[in-house]
């Protein structure tokens, strides 16, 4: 993706997004864009992706929409 973005001319990329996917949420917005079920998952493809942009010269933006995580404990979903 770093590669593509860089030949269209892209030197910033405001991905990728690194919210939870969570069945039964209502967060249609979100379906087929997450990384995983799994924090320990979207972590690593997070990572991954980043490091894909960075190798080929193109900025990033980590970003999480809030409220679209109401299937999480409040413990891990309030921001602080």
């Amino acid at each position: 993706m770093g590669r593509a973005a860089r030949l269209l001319g892209f030197d910033v990329d405001f991905a990728p997004v690194l919210d939870l996917a969570q069945p039964g949420t209502g967060a249609v917005v979100l379906e087929g864009r997450c990384f995983g079920f799994h924090p320990e998952d979207v972590t690593l493809a997070g990572l991954v992706f980043l490091h894909g942009l960075a190798r080929a010269g193109v900025g990033s933006c980590v970003k999480h929409f809030r409220g679209w995580d109401a299937g999480l404990s409040t413990r891990t979903s309030r921001c602080r």
